[in-house]
């Protein structure tokens, strides 16, 4: 009993370290009260971010990352787009680095009509049509050496996946956030992290220490018996 529990806890901690990147994933939703900008976890690089009913939203060409997350290979987040006016939400990875990957869906008057892999802060690249357009959902950018993928899992329609190679690998940098006007976006996570980032709880660093301390507890007994 005392060894597969034993087990079973080491386990955990290996699962739960090994999840972990390099750096904290890390995590916002945007709850707290409206705001010119979003924060002193983000670093505005161009025009202004700020936050309106829980969300951020962004001026002209807005861009901001979020600090310490150097080396994140993934971004994603929730995207909406007002009611009236053009706007797009992008997900950057690489920002700060000789390279970096600017990733956007993209629409007018409440819906996401087409998306575009593009470098610096939306700058060259390429442009495209979705499949099937979207009022709001998830995306999520992924990067894995040259080639960047963009996930789209709307909240009403099929998921859609498109996958661009830059031809230049991935070698560090911030990640970040491009809003546009009407764009609007939420629960911003790098990593994976959904509400919570890749550092662990309380309780869950409370049942990692027990488990290393039943683990040394169990040692020791093993060792009693040796000597006896």
């Amino acid at each position: 009993m005392g060894k597969v529990f034993v087990a079973a806890l080491a386990a955990a901690a290996a699962t739960a370290f090994a999840a972990a990147p390099g750096y904290a994933a890390v995590f916002d939703d945007f709850n707290r009260p409206d705001a010119a900008d979003l924060g002193s976890n983000w670093t505005q690089v161009a025009d202004s971010s700020f936050i309106s009913g829980n969300q951020a939203g962004g001026g002209i060409q807005a861009l901001a990352t979020y600090n310490g997350t150097e080396g994140a290979t993934s971004v994603s987040m929730d995207v909406a787009l007002t009611a009236n006016g053009f706007g797009y939400v992008g997900g950057v990875l690489g920002w700060g680095s000789a390279f970096n990957y600017f990733v956007k869906v993209q629409g007018r008057d409440g819906a996401f009509l087409n998306y575009a892999f593009y470098t610096g802060n939306n700058g060259d690249g390429d442009y495209f049509t979705l499949k099937e357009g979207f009022s709001t959902g998830r995306i999520t950018v992924t990067v894995a050496g040259s080639v960047v993928t963009l996930d789209i899992v709307p909240d009403a329609g099929a998921a859609q996946s498109y996958s661009h190679d830059y031809g230049t690998a991935f070698s560090g940098g911030l990640a970040g956030l491009a809003l546009y006007q009407g764009g609007r976006a939420d629960n911003f996570g790098t990593d994976g992290a959904v509400g919570g980032g890749g550092v662990p709880e309380p309780a869950t660093w409370a049942l990692l220490v027990l488990g290393f301390g039943a683990a040394g507890a169990t040692m020791r007994r093993r060792r009693a018996a040796l000597a006896a």
